[in-house]
């Protein structure tokens, strides 16, 4: 009886963890297509937030200033290196703000003053989300482990939106430019999905396996 049991469940979990990756390939699969969709549309001239709001992942040029005097310096690894997202706040020439992401470094590199009137391209994604374990944002050294809108909006005294504009060209950059397309979208999920499918196939047959040769020593002991 215990086994049946024991057989169920983990069948139960097997499936449920393999439906949960054949969902996340479904998700990724639409992004990409998104994102290949928006990258070969012109890029679009943005004077104003509201303008860029329904335009994500679409090539934009935006025009304005930074607002160098409070950057954000975001907790990030790349290649399993320690460092820094460098996000600053950027104000478009007619009206509202975005957070520009302007690369990443292994220090807290210094944000020079900025001169008005500038035109930078790229386009626009959401911001990060949340993991579940996290650090608390450490304002007092500036740095941050959670890109909540709301919580950098008090911190710069701006109005924003949760988007996040990448740079494409080097110029303004700060570090490392952040690399992001339909090409950087990594979606091994239908892997991982067809792996846990097949270890659910392979313990039925075991379970089958072991329920017959059971059976068969059963009706062999009563014959004798």
């Amino acid at each position: 009886m215990a086994k049946n049991i024991f057989f169920c469940f983990m069948i139960a979990i097997l499936l449920a963890l393999g439906s949960w990756q054949m969902f996340r390939w479904h998700q990724k699969e639409e992004l990409i297509s998104k994102i290949k969709e928006q990258e070969n549309l012109h890029p679009l001239t943005i004077n104003k937030i509201e303008d860029v709001k329904p335009l994500k992942y679409r090539k934009i040029i935006l025009k304005g200033q930074f607002l160098n005097h409070k950057p954000i310096y975001y907790y990030s690894l790349r290649k399993n290196i320690p460092g820094y997202e460098i996000i600053t706040p950027f104000k478009l020439s007619h009206s509202g703000y975005i957070l520009v992401n302007r690369g990443w470094n292994k220090e807290k590199s210094k944000v020079a003053h900025s001169e008005k009137n500038l035109i930078i391209a790229g386009h626009t994604v959401e911001l990060p989300r949340k993991y579940i374990l996290t650090y608390k944002n450490n304002l007092e050294n500036n740095t941050w482990y959670d890109l909540h809108h709301q919580s950098i909006a008090k911190y710069a005294n701006i109005d924003l939106d949760p988007l996040m504009f990448i740079l494409h060209t080097d110029r303004h950059l700060l570090g490392h430019k952040i690399e992001f397309g339909s090409k950087n979208i990594i979606n091994n999920h239908l892997g991982y999905a067809i792996t846990w499918f097949a270890l659910a196939i392979i313990l039925t047959i075991f379970y089958i396996t072991g329920k017959t040769q059971k059976s068969q020593k059963s009706n062999a002991q009563k014959q004798i």
